[in-house]
């Protein structure tokens, strides 16, 4: 089995996805003129989240060769679950959740994405529910869409999917917008609500894996060729913002992640240096634990701070928002570091029972 490559441009894009999730979650919407519309576009930060992660799992099946499908469930999953459910149980004490069986039963199955009145109860776990599903069906997948026309095709196929079954929805459940639970789940937060953001990752990575093999990082307009790419794909987003732009009857969701496609093409061939800055690429590599916990962090501050300051004046907003990613990162390092020890005592365990 060989290594996956590392991109730094990945990390990149996810410093860029959380600083966005966080700040759509601090109030950023209320900020005040195109700052509170910058605000409301953090909410995409996720959908950058879910083709990025369908990226990397497309590169790291390419790598796995024929590696079983129980060790690679396995694998992602202890590379998952771990942090989570130490956010999970965190979150539900802070919001004096009663936890029923069957909600526990359901995240220590790992099944909670499929079920509407479970996966979304934090703030947090909706994301990872969908990915969950699409990790154990994505090796299946992979044998099949494993060229850059079937990614196209299945981009295509899953925004009819999408579209088609959203639209039964809404005929046969005209009242299902009174439930929240409900109508989040199968018009945002699903995994099939999801699948055109997923597919477009796996469209990215057969684009990437072209740009490689053409070696277009060496290219003498490569720079060009990148930036003028990002250039487009800004004004892009400037036009989402502003809501001036209606692409076809793509919804904003697919709209912001075909541009963000377009984006990390750009950056697989070249990065500007002000992109390059270390401390966006080491948001991005800890981006996972900050995304899990930094919903418990703004509840915390606003509770502090509730009958004390007006939580949504851009002040507090901004010092909300800077607080909240400060002692995200710091759990997250904290993470990292007891990861590091627990698989450390376990290689030790495993190198004596081969001695």
């Amino acid at each position: 089995m060989k290594e996956s490559k590392h991109y730094d441009w990945v990390d990149i894009l996810k410093g860029i996805a959380i600083l966005g999730v966080v700040l759509i979650h601090s109030g950023g919407a209320h900020l005040p003129g195109v700052l509170g519309k910058i605000g409301v576009s953090g909410l995409y930060g996720v959908q950058l989240f879910f083709m990025l992660s369908s990226f990397l799992l497309w590169n790291s099946l390419v790598n796995s060769g024929k590696q079983r499908y129980r060790e690679y469930f396995k694998k992602k999953l202890f590379r998952l679950l771990p942090e989570y459910y130490i956010c999970y149980i965190f979150a539900n004490i802070l919001l004096s959740r009663d936890i029923s069986f069957f909600d526990i039963l359901a995240h220590l199955s790992g099944v909670w994405g499929f079920i509407p009145v479970y996966h979304n109860n934090t703030m947090a776990e909706w994301y990872l529910g969908a990915l969950i599903i699409f990790i154990a069906v994505a090796p299946a997948l992979y044998r099949v869409i494993n060229t850059f026309e079937k990614s196209v095709a299945f981009f295509v196929a899953s925004l009819f999917f999408t579209l088609l079954y959203q639209a039964i929805i809404e005929n046969y459940f005209p009242n299902i917008n009174e439930d929240y639970s409900l109508s989040s789940y199968f018009f945002n937060t699903s995994i099939w609500a999801q699948l055109p953001s997923v597919s477009l990752g796996i469209i990215l990575f057969y684009v990437v894996k072209y740009i490689e093999q053409m070696k277009v990082s060496q290219w003498n307009s490569a720079i060009e060729l990148s930036a003028s790419g990002i250039i487009i794909s800004i004004l892009l987003i400037a036009g989402e913002i502003k809501g001036s732009n209606n692409l076809w009857f793509f919804n904003s969701y697919v709209r912001f992640t075909f541009i963000f496609m377009i984006i990390a093409s750009c950056l697989s061939i070249y990065s500007p240096y002000f992109l390059k800055a270390p401390v966006l690429k080491s948001l991005g590599r800890n981006s996972y634990v900050i995304y899990l916990i930094h919903y418990s962090w703004i509840r915390i501050f606003e509770r502090v701070m509730q009958n004390k300051v007006d939580t949504d004046n851009a002040y507090a907003i901004v010092t909300k928002f800077l607080l909240t990613l400060v002692l995200s990162y710091l759990c997250s390092l904290i993470f990292v570091k007891a990861r590091g020890c627990i698989e450390g005592v376990f290689k030790r365990i495993e190198l004596k029972n081969d001695n």
